[in-house]
């Protein structure tokens, strides 16, 4: 094979992958709901609970520990009176030494990070508990499944304390079949990170 038929190749393959990166937002989540403007009841009581938690979610404050990857995926109920309840933990940063193959030149952090984890997911367990959302909505069956809440934090050592909240909403949500809506995927992100944002 010639050069010129390398360097095509390569240019062909090159343009298919930035066409199909192109495409991918086609392949994501329906719109954030946080920047619609019209939204259904169901939609404003979602938005209102995430809200909620945006006000009291400040785990800056308790873990101030740099470079310290701290995440957490948990699924949970709202209920008829808009307590919180069914906390489930889907995934934590306490399984990261499973899944980081550097875990064996740097075991000393992840046995810090999976103390610090068992902390940080006590402190969100405690704040959701806290929370107390309006009675849902009539028609709304016996609760709301939270399919996914995802909160991660990340203090980098040489940056200023500075923490802003990244929120991406993307609702997937149907009634299932006792009528009661589900919906996934809302990440909120807490780092001093501000490079590019």
């Amino acid at each position: 094979m010639s050069i010129i038929s390398k360097s095509k190749s390569l240019f062909i393959y090159t343009c298919l992958i930035i066409m199909m990166t192109g495409l991918v937002p086609c392949f994501g989540y329906g719109p954030d709901l946080m920047q619609k403007t019209e939204l259904t009841v169901y939609e404003q009581y979602i938005k209102k609970h995430i809200e909620q938690i945006e006000k009291v979610y400040t785990p800056e404050k308790y873990f101030p520990q740099k470079n310290m990857q701290l995440e957490l995926k948990l699924r949970y109920k709202i209920l008829p009176d808009g307590s919180v309840s069914d906390i489930q933990t889907i995934w934590s940063s306490e399984d990261l030494d499973h899944e980081d193959p550097t875990w064996v030149i740097r075991p000393l952090y992840f046995w810090k990070l999976k103390r610090l984890s068992r902390k940080y997911e006590q402190y969100v367990r405690n704040m959701l508990s806290s929370i107390k959302s309006e009675p849902l909505p009539e028609g709304f069956g016996d609760y709301i499944l939270v399919n996914s809440l995802k909160l991660k934090l990340f203090n980098y050592r040489f940056r200023k304390l500075i923490f802003k909240n990244y929120i991406q909403f993307n609702p997937v949500f149907s009634p299932d079949e006792r009528d009661n809506y589900t919906f996934t995927s809302v990440r909120m992100y807490r780092s001093n990170y501000t490079s590019g944002k």
